[in-house]
């Protein structure tokens, strides 16, 4: 049962691992990672985007991204990102406390739910933990998507969810990128990459969360697990 515990661990850092690295094809486990996590961090409660995401092989998923709470964190001030992702009727839950610290955005922990489980919470003690016995951990993106990308220009992009005027930009990886700050709290339009597509088709002002219950600690369950083996 321990070893079960410590598997749920990794398979929830990685739910929720690293934005960027969603931006450059990985999926995640149960297909909740995020794509194109990239963008100008605005974080307003209530506010956020829901996306349309399509794979290279037309398949498509839906994918939400919000504002959804706030809390003090190491005497700074922490946003709760959701991201809820997955088929209509099953999907995921994730969260991240980001913290913005110079141009960086630091996970100061993070509540993972799949679809009929009780939620879990992972402490950034747990996360640091994990990173240095070489698993995964979360990313740590940049506040703003100029550090390192190409403006192309600025361009009128129409998706479901209306017009906009946008910011065009080529990141490294070759993806291109939308952005306007009437766009959620990263300012994500559109995201075309080698692997997938994303397009806004509504945005949201009064976002709210998707965990249902109390957060557990991870610990709290590997506890448990010890104790039931």
């Amino acid at each position: 049962m321990l070893k079960r515990a410590s598997t749920l661990i990794v398979a929830a850092i990685l739910l929720a691992a690293g934005p960027l690295l969603a931006q450059r094809g990985g999926m995640g486990i149960g297909g909740m990672m995020p794509p194109g996590m990239s963008g100008l961090w605005n974080p307003v409660v209530g506010s956020g985007a829901l996306y349309e995401q399509t794979s290279k092989d037309g398949s498509k998923r839906l994918i939400m991204i919000a504002v959804v709470g706030k809390e003090e964190s190491s005497d700074q001030t922490g946003y709760w990102l959701e991201f809820l992702a997955g088929e209509e009727g099953k999907l995921g839950v994730s969260q991240m406390l980001m913290v913005k610290s110079g141009g960086d955005i630091t996970v100061a922990k993070m509540i993972i739910q799949q679809p009929g489980q009780p939620p879990m919470l992972i402490s950034g003690a747990m996360m640091g933990m994990m990173a240095a016995r070489g698993g995964a951990a979360p990313a740590t993106p940049k506040a703003d998507i100029h550090e390192g990308a190409e403006v192309v220009g600025t361009e009128s992009v129409t998706t479901p969810a209306g017009t906009f005027q946008c910011e065009h930009l080529r990141t490294k990886d070759g993806s291109n990128v939308w952005i306007s700050p009437k766009a959620g709290p990263w300012g994500l339009v559109k995201v075309a990459s080698a692997d997938s597509s994303m397009v806004a088709t509504k945005i949201i002002t009064d976002a709210k969360s998707h965990v249902v219950g109390t957060p557990v600690p991870i610990e709290s369950m590997m506890g448990r697990g010890r104790g039931q083996e």
